[in-house]
C-alpha cells in the first residue's frame, strides 16, 4: 500500500463530505465517466465542481455520480437526496459498470450486478449524516490494490460519525481463489465502526438487510457466489459492548496492544475472508481523534472506541 493523506478537512454538510472524497479519489487516478450536478447530466465525464448549491454543485437535489477504480471495472454510485444532504443512495458494480438504464439530471445509471451498500434506490436513501459540519480525512491507496478509507468526527468534537471504507484483504490471509477480497462500508452515525461485531450466526442473518453493514463477495465468479454481509470477528467476546477494551495496556511494556481485524460469515456461506487493511482493533479503549505510536510518532489514529488506522504523524484537528 502507498497511502496518501488527507486529514482534518473542514467540510459544511454531508454533500462537502462526498465531494471530498470524489476529489480524493481522482487525484489518486480515479475517474468518473458520468455524473449529474441534479440538473445537468453529463453522460462521459465530471459534471460535479463545487461541494455546495448551484451550478456544478454536489450539494443539489438528486445530483449523483459514478466513480471508478484505476485499471480495474469497479464503480461507485453516489447519490444526494432529493430534498436533504443527510441522505444517500452508495451503490457498488465489481465488473458490470453503471452503463445501463436511462440516466438523466436526477437518474443515475444502473448495473447488471449493482449492489446496495447504503439505501436501496433513488427514492430510498438512507441516513449518512445527522449533523452539519466535520473533521473529514480521507486514506486513499495510490497503488493497487487501490482502497480507500474515509472518516469524519463532528467538529469542534472528538466524536466519531462516519466511515466509509473499501477494505482490501492483506495478502496471504484470503483464499487464493477469492477474485474480489475487498470488504466495503458505509458506517452512519447511528452504526459506529464496531456495529459488524457479531459471533452467531443469527445476528449475521439479521444484519444482512441493514443498511450499515459491512457487505462483500463470497466465491465471486464461482459457484454459489453471494454478495453478503461480513463481520469483525471477536478476538474477546461476542458483546458489542466490551469488544475492544478487554486486554488493556501490554504488561511489558505499557502501550497499547493492536490486534488484526479479521473478517468473517457463520453458517451458509460462512468462512473467513480475510485480515483488515485498514483497520486494527485496539485492546484498551480510546476516544476517537487519540493517536497512538506503533512504527513512528503518531503513525495511527482511534476512528472509533475501539479501532484505529493509519496517520500521518500529524495532530489531529477538531
Amino acid at each position: 500500500m502507498a497511502i496518501i493523506i488527507s486529514p482534518g478537512l473542514s467540510c459544511v454538510g454531508g454533500a462537502a463530505v462526498i465531494f471530498e472524497l470524489k476529489a480524493a479519489l481522482k487525484a489518486q487516478g480515479w475517474t468518473v465517466p458520468q455524473s449529474s450536478d441534479g440538473t445537468t447530466y453529463n453522460p462521459a465525464g465530471d459534471q460535479i465542481t463545487v461541494p455546495g448549491a448551484g451550478a456544478g454543485g454536489m450539494n443539489n437535489a438528486s445530483a449523483w455520480f459514478v466513480i471508478q477504480q484505476p485499471v480495474s471495472g469497479r464503480q461507485f454510485m453516489f447519490q444526494r437526496h432529493p430534498a436533504v444532504d443527510f441522505f444517500w443512495w452508495v451503490a457498488f458494480s465489481t465488473a458490470s459498470q453503471f452503463t445501463g438504464g436511462a440516466p438523466n439530471a436526477t437518474t443515475p445509471p444502473t448495473a447488471a450486478d449493482a449492489q446496495n451498500l447504503l439505501g436501496t434506490g433513488t427514492a430510498s436513501t438512507a441516513q449518512l449524516f445527522n449533523v452539519a459540519t466535520f473533521r473529514t480525512s480521507i486514506l486513499v491507496d495510490s497503488a493497487a490494490p487501490y482502497g480507500f478509507c474515509l472518516f469524519t468526527n463532528i467538529q469542534a468534537t472528538t466524536t466519531f460519525n462516519n466511515l466509509i471504507m473499501m477494505d482490501f484483504m492483506q495478502a496471504s490471509t484470503f483464499n487464493a481463489a477469492d477474485a474480489e477480497p475487498y470488504v466495503l462500508m458505509v458506517a452512519g452515525p447511528t452504526n459506529p465502526v464496531y456495529s459488524g461485531v457479531s459471533n452467531a450466526a443469527a445476528s449475521i442473518t439479521n444484519q444482512a438487510g441493514n443498511d450499515y453493514m459491512l457487505r462483500g463477495w463470497y466465491k465471486y465468479g464461482l459457484a454459489g457466489a453471494a454478495f453478503q454481509g461480513w463481520a469483525f470477528q471477536p478476538w474477546f467476546s461476542p458483546s458489542v459492548a466490551d469488544y475492544f477494551n478487554r486486554t488493556g495496556t501490554n504488561a511489558y511494556n505499557g502501550k497499547d496492544d493492536l490486534y488484526p481485524v479479521v473478517y468473517g460469515h457463520e453458517g451458509v456461506n460462512g468462512g473467513m475472508k480475510g485480515v483488515s487493511s485498514w483497520l486494527q482493533a485496539m485492546g484498551t479503549q480510546r476516544a476517537s481523534q487519540d493517536t497512538l505510536n506503533l512504527s513512528a510518532s503518531r503513525d495511527l489514529i482511534v476512528i472509533g472506541p475501539g479501532m484505529a488506522t493509519n496517520w500521518d504523524g500529524s495532530v489531529p484537528v477538531v
